[in-house]
């Protein structure tokens, strides 16, 4: 029946050319955004699901309980693995992972340049994520010292393809030979890398396993055999703790149990310590929430307007009724043209997903590899032509029976009663166009003022104009004080320090023993820690409240170490005196602390850690051991000298290391990429929404002005100025418009405030920008009113009348 009608349809739609683009235009943009939204989910909702058999790969977490503080870390000591391997019969394989978080330098003869993504792995790796292999064998890549595996793009980069087995490669500090190739591993992976290193004799020649198991250091994984049950191992694990654990428990005064976590559930829980940044459920519902609400519009914008066509076709129904049409064939005659129009905008629509991935920027914007690929996603075109059929009959279906269940009678002598029954159901669609535009404007507005906020914040620190080095290798490594030195000596530079990481990138973690006030006694607690140098506070800007800053003289005496700790650490401990006070850390097996620490000075709090945490007790140290990372405050006004004079110096103490630096107010930012975006993502779906919705709107306006061109008509010819019969009109539109405001407001301000809970710090919900969207919308409701009222008003009244 739908077919033998399609070739009518295509004659009605080649006649109104101009509504058929409209129309496609709208459909096809919704469609598209459907198809990227799928694309999305599909992505996201795949992590880590393409390894070979990962329902049984499962990453151990350790929950730690120390003097009853409890903690969940992602990561677990080096020795649980093989541990683990031994103790369980369930345990088919086990590895482990330890991510390098720096850029490492590799160099060849052709090429050299510094990579992201390097992990160290034991020779059991492959076991359990079974990887396709281009060269070299899986179980024998990662058994020598000194191996590596690579990616098929990193060895094409250096080597100009993947024959590469035993081929060299070299870093800062050692010589490497590729033992293996793997093809490019997807984007959706929870634990990514290009290239796998072995791990260094030191960790395999460890013979204390069991001291490792109460440090964090690696991610432990294990495969089980099939139908393995996690929890009964998790039940188990008493039996593993007391032969294992048990004798340092009571000397750490603490308890240990490990947690199952199915490797495809990490990217959405990662509430962990020690984790890497995953994803947020709540953004990938509210992307697919919006791009679902922009396909109703489309749907909407299409039933408004096939609504006030199917008005011009009275008539015509009225007469195919006359000549034997019956009710059905109206219907599906009207169903034909809405089916067709929806497949030919899924064709549009597919070619835009293609400009929008493949030629515009949108990729870079939001932080994805978005693309049109039916073969990793053969799901995708199916379920495209089911949405687009749907998409067709619900469109067409309110029109069609609209239209076939008027008489001829009435088609012929209260066509004006047939228009004003079907002026209700426009409305209500056109209200609930305005109501999902508001508040995803109000929404999209917070989302902005939030990052605004959060680029803005005074963290404790001035990060602007601070240059970041990294040093990897280990002649930087070795001469990073003599590095400091030189740059101080630069006449551009303000002040140099060096840490153990950049400054509000996050802390580390320890157990550490603090002086009472009252008792003088010691308490033990798990506190932040921070490895910095000599002119910290001075480079960084942190207020100094009492005592003094660490000094380059500190660094020799080794004796009598030197901490500083934040206004939070002395309030926590209800300390009156803070100078002077002792802390202890360094626990020797026999749980007896071998470092004693006296507190110098004590800093105003700062953000040591991303806006996501509150500002929590810390210790700042100084370990000289530890230092890798440069910070220099350079001359605000000779930016690009200070940086030629720093790469001279820098060049002419390690040569062969190339000088690369970031800016700290830049790398800050980075750590808030997923919020920025999915603010992107709101602000383009919001302008999408907010271009369809005006159209429903500017549709509505039509409709209504047309309905009462001869009231207009009347009303001028008796004397009625222009601006009012534009009032008369607005007001009957004006209940839209405020009916939709209504109900977005408090639904906006929902949204928003459950958005704001992933952040420590935000701003405030402000009623000033939620009355200018409301104002804003009913001026240019008011405007597209007024251009057609005009319009009508103006032309000549006896044309109107006739």
């Amino acid at each position: 029946m739908l077919l033998s009608k399609l070739p009518f349809a295509f004659r009605t739609l080649y006649r109104h050319r101009l509504y058929t683009l409209l129309n496609l235009g709208g459909l096809a943009i919704g469609l598209a955004v459907s198809i990227i939204v799928a694309l999305y989910l599909h992505g996201e909702f795949t992590y880590d699901q393409h390894w070979e058999d990962h329902q049984d790969i499962y990453r151990v977490n350790s929950r730690f309980d120390l003097n009853g503080l409890e903690e969940l870390y992602g990561g677990s000591g080096y020795g649980l693995a093989s541990l683990l391997d031994e103790h369980y019969e369930e345990v088919e394989a086990s590895t482990h992972l330890f991510h390098l978080e720096n850029s490492i330098f590799f160099r060849t003869d052709s090429l050299r340049q510094y990579e992201d993504r390097v992990a160290i792995a034991d020779s059991n790796f492959f076991q359990v994520f079974r990887t396709p292999f281009l060269a070299g064998k899986p179980d024998e890549a990662l058994v020598q010292p000194f191996s590596i595996v690579v990616s098929a793009a990193f060895a094409d980069r250096y080597f100009g393809g993947t024959q590469v087995l035993g081929r060299k490669i070299n870093t800062s500090n050692y010589e490497y030979t590729i033992t293996g190739v793997i093809q490019d591993l997807p984007e959706n992976l929870h634990h990514s890398f290009q290239v796998l290193i072995s791990e260094p004799p030191s960790i395999r020649d460890s013979n204390d396993l069991a001291v490792s198991l109460w440090q964090v250091s690696h991610y432990t994984f294990v495969k089980l055999k099939p139908d393995s049950d996690p929890y009964a191992l998790e039940a188990g694990f008493d039996g593993f703790f007391d032969k294992y654990m048990a004798g340092l428990a009571d000397i750490v005064q603490g308890s240990y149990q490990i947690e199952l976590q199915e490797i495809s559930s990490l990217h959405f829980n990662t509430n962990a310590k020690y984790d890497l940044p995953g994803g947020r459920l709540a953004y990938v519902y509210g992307f697919a929430g919006i791009g679902l609400l922009i396909l109703i519009l489309a749907i909407i914008n299409y039933v408004n307007m096939a609504t006030a066509r199917s008005l011009k076709r009275i008539r015509e129904a009225a007469m195919r009724k006359v000549l034997g049409a019956s009710r059905v064939d109206i219907r599906w005659l009207i169903l034909s043209e809405s089916v067709l129009m929806s497949f030919i905008a899924l064709l549009l629509a597919f070619a835009l997903v293609e400009v929008f991935t493949a030629i515009l920027p949108f990729n870079n914007a939001i932080g994805k590899n978005l693309f049109l690929n039916f073969g990793s996603f053969p799901e995708l075109l199916p379920l495209s032509v089911i949405l687009a059929l749907l998409v067709g009959l619900i469109s067409g279906s309110y029109p069609a029976i609209s239209l076939a269940r008027v008489s001829p009678l009435d088609a012929f002598t209260n066509k004006k009663g047939i228009q004003r029954r079907n002026s209700l159901p426009r409305k209500f669609l056109v209200g609930f166009q305005v109501c999902v535009s508001v508040a995803v404007v109000i929404t999209a507005i917070f989302m902005y003022r939030q990052m605004e906020f959060i680029k803005n914040r005074n963290l404790g620190f001035n990060s602007d104009h601070v240059l970041v080095i990294n040093v990897q290798d280990s002649t930087s490594i070795y001469r990073i004080q003599d590095l400091a030195t030189n740059f101080r000596r630069s006449s551009l530079v303000e002040s140099v320090t060096v840490g153990a990481s950049s400054t509000g990138s996050g802390t580390f973690r320890s157990l550490f023993e603090l002086e009472e006030e009252a008792t003088h006694n010691f308490r033990r607690i798990s506190l932040d820690f921070l490895g910095v140098g000599p002119q910290y506070l001075e480079t960084m800007e942190i207020p100094l409240l009492a005592g003094r800053g660490f000094r380059q003289e500190d660094l020799g005496d080794s004796l009598h170490p030197k901490v500083i700790v934040n206004r939070a650490l002395v309030r926590d401990m209800h300390w009156e005196r803070p100078l002077g006070k002792k802390i202890r850390s360094a626990f020797d097996e026999s749980g007896d602390a071998t470092l004693e620490a006296e507190v110098i000075g004590v800093c105003d709090d700062f953000n040591a850690q991303s806006l996501h945490n509150r500002m929590a007790p810390l210790i700042l140290t100084l370990h000289q051991d530890n230092f890798r990372v440069l910070q220099i405050k350079v001359s605000p006004d000779q930016m690009y000298a200070a940086l030629d004079d720093l790469e001279r110096r820098w060049t002419a103490m390690v040569p062969d290391v190339p000088f690369q630096f970031s800016f700290l107010n830049k790398d800050l930012l980075q750590m808030y990429d997923e919020e920025m975006r999915q603010s992107r993502l709101i602000l383009y779906l919001t302008i999408i929404a907010i271009l369809i919705s005006l159209l429903g709107f500017v549709g509505l306006a039509s409709f209504t002005t047309g309905l009462r061109t001869k009231e207009i008509a009347i009303r001028n010819v008796l004397g009625a100025g222009s601006w009012d019969l534009v009032n008369m009109i607005y007001r009957e539109l004006v209940a839209v418009i405020l009916a939709g405001v209504i109900i977005a407001t408090p639904l906006s301000i929902l949204i928003t405030w459950q958005w704001l809970q992933n952040f420590a710090y935000r701003t405030s919900v402000e009623p000033l920008i939620i009355i200018f969207t409301v104002l804003l919308t009913l001026v240019i409701g008011y405007g597209i009113v007024a251009i057609h009222s005009l319009t009508v008003s103006r032309r000549n009244s006896i044309q109107n009348l006739v």
